[in-house]
């Protein structure tokens, strides 16, 4: 009866453990939005600078371009320039396969506006903390909120 009881306890020991593991596997793939704000605030002195580099870029070096990536990481994440509007965007997470995707990150708005995703043209509205934009006739959105002065989180899901 003790050894049986000693071997619950081991298997229980294990579960807890791979539940532990896959936990923080989750939360280093789709981070959630309280993270990547933690994360922004706490870098955003290394972000400014990095940012502040990409946009001193010569720009005819990407006129041809509506984004600039040329395999730019910062700390395991996408990072792509679109020079035309100066949108510096960071992808945390990507999840799905196209028309059902999710994305979802934070971007360097030069100024300090909420923009669309990988710079494009939307028009939020105004929705809890932050900014909403749906498409009219579809299912496509972006919810995006402030984090501090120029940087903002955002999620999509088409």
């Amino acid at each position: 009866m003790a050894r049986r009881i000693k071997k619950l306890w081991i298997g229980l020991g294990v579960l807890l453990a791979v539940l532990a593991l896959l936990a923080v596997l989750w939360l280093k793939l789709f981070p959630p939005r309280w993270a990547v704000e933690r994360y922004v605030l706490g870098h955003q002195e290394e972000l400014d600078a990095y940012v502040q580099r990409l946009l001193e870029t010569d720009p005819a070096q990407l006129e041809d371009y509506h984004g600039y990536s040329a395999g730019d990481t910062y700390d395991g994440w996408d990072v792509t320039y679109y020079p035309h509007s100066g949108m510096i965007e960071f992808q945390t997470s990507a999840f799905g396969l196209v028309p059902s995707s999710t994305y979802s990150g934070f971007y360097y708005s030069p100024e300090d506006v909420p923009m669309g995703f990988q710079s494009a043209q939307v028009d939020f509205a105004e929705h809890g903390d932050g900014w909403l934009w749906e498409e009219p006739e579809g299912d496509n959105r972006q919810y995006t909120r402030r984090i501090t002065e120029h940087w903002y989180w955002y999620d999509v899901r088409f």
